[in-house]
Parts: structure tokens; sequence; C-alpha cells
């Protein structure tokens, strides 16, 4: 199947019909699959098992879920886009470190710019978030 021939998942909500509520029309058989999952009035599938299987229930209940779980997904990537735009900004202006990410020691504390005898380390105020940009960072 190419691109261009997959269609779009039946819109949500998708919700679970156990096989009390079967109504003898339609797809399943409640003594062999005891719960469909319904969507925008169809019979999307049909869960095997036993109708006391609470497994088979949970089954269904996780792909009923799937319009939801695919909607909180997107919304979660753009968060995350988001976030990680504004925490590349937000080091960049770091106080601490002009947005370096770099600062010395004198005396045991953490000063901007370097003179003879300081060493350089991390910038405490921003390594944590520069470490989870360099992990986290680059969504292309």
């Amino acid at each position: 199947m190419t691109a261009e021939q997959r269609s779009e998942p039946t819109p949500g909500p998708w919700n679970v019909q156990g096989a009390a509520e079967f109504d003898g029309e339609g797809y399943g058989q409640p003594d062999i699959a005891p719960f469909r999952i319904i969507g925008n009035g169809w019979v999307l599938a049909s869960v095997i098992g036993d109708v006391s299987d609470i497994n088979a229930e949970a089954n269904a209940r996780l792909i009923a879920a799937a319009p939801e779980t695919a909607a909180q997904r997107d919304r979660l990537e753009v968060a995350n886009v988001e976030l990680l735009d504004a925490l590349t900004k937000a080091v960049g202006l770091c106080s601490y470190c002009d947005g370096t990410g770099k600062a010395y020691t004198h005396e045991d504390e953490m000063a901007v710019g370097c003179s003879p005898g300081q060493s350089e380390i991390p910038c405490a105020a921003c390594e944590e978030p520069r470490a989870v940009l360099a992990k986290h960072g680059d969504q292309s």
C-alpha cells in the first residue's frame, strides 16, 4: 500500500461494546469475540476472548483509546518543539555565563570572565538545560 492509498483512521471517539449490547447485526460473534470497537457508527474491530476474560476487555478499551491517544501525542509533539525553542532562547540569555555555557572559578565561586589562574567550568546555572538540549534539541 502506498502513502497515497492510505486512508485516515476513523475519527473518534471509539467505544467498546460488550456482548450483552450486540444487536445481532453486523459482524462479530459474542461467544468468540465478546467485545467490539465501535467508531462513527461502524464496527471497527472485534476482540477475541472469553466474555469473562478481563484481558480481552482491557485490550478492547486500549484499542478504543487510540484516537484520544494519537491526539494527545500530536499535542505533546507541538508542545515539545515550543518548549525546546524556549529553552534554547533561555540558555542563550544566561546571565551567569553570558550565554556561552562556560564559567570560571575564582576562590571556589563562579564568576563570569577569565583571568590568569582561573579554571573554566560548565556554567552551573545552565548546564542542565544545555544537557537536555544536547539530548533532545534537534527535533527535525
